[in-house]
């Protein structure tokens, strides 16, 4: 008996989902998607939303195959995606870093003969405005990094596993590049026009 889906998150139904294609690296039809949702605790009317939720995040790929859709995920997706949001909230916090110094420099030459003056306090307004935001995006970002230690650890090892199954997919992308080229007599354009990388190494 598949376990229930009374109580589920959101995010255990997404979780859940991802499981099923990190686990079989298979192209699913919607209706096999659906079938194996219910085997692991959800219902069929709930993959819809699901589904298109982990489509907005790029987790979750998607092609027309004749009148139905196909999807699938690379096992190095999740990864990526994660190493993303990393960047941007560092990135983020870096140019809120420079606006602060800028500020800061500012004020410094102002200092001088204006301690009362009202653009003086201005510039304090906005030095501790861009304070506050910069505190919320590193509080955002260390969240991000950290998490709580059971995830953190847990992200360790899925992370190990990512690397691995995404080689393994990189090397069997690299085979049937190579055969393309040898057997079928295909060109590098050719390949690119199906989707196939010809440039494409371990991580």
């Amino acid at each position: 008996m598949p376990p229930k889906n009374k109580g589920l998150s959101a995010k255990e139904k997404r979780d859940r989902i991802m499981k099923i294609f990190t686990e079989r690296k298979e192209v699913f039809s919607y209706p096999q998607l659906e079938k194996e949702a219910e085997k692991v605790g959800i219902r069929r009317d709930n993959v819809k939303d699901i589904l298109e939720s982990l489509l907005s995040d790029n987790l979750v790929e998607t092609e027309n195959l004749g009148t139905s859709k196909c999807y699938w995920s690379l096992p190095s997706q999740a990864l990526i995606r994660l190493q993303q949001k990393c960047a941007e909230y560092a990135e983020k916090i870096d140019q809120e870093r420079q606006k602060e110094i800028e500020i800061e420099a500012q004020f410094e030459s102002m200092k001088e003969g204006r301690e009362n003056c009202q653009q003086r306090t201005e510039l304090e307004n906005e030095i501790n405005q861009y304070k506050s935001q910069y505190s919320v995006l590193l509080k955002n970002f260390e969240v991000k990094q950290k998490n709580d230690p059971q995830r953190l650890q847990k992200l360790k090892k899925e992370t190990a596993n990512l690397r691995y199954d995404a080689n393994s997919w990189t090397d069997d992308i690299i085979q049937l590049s190579f055969y393309l080229k040898s057997q079928a007599g295909m060109t590098s354009e050719q390949l690119d026009q199906l989707g196939i990388p010809t440039e494409i190494d371990n991580i």
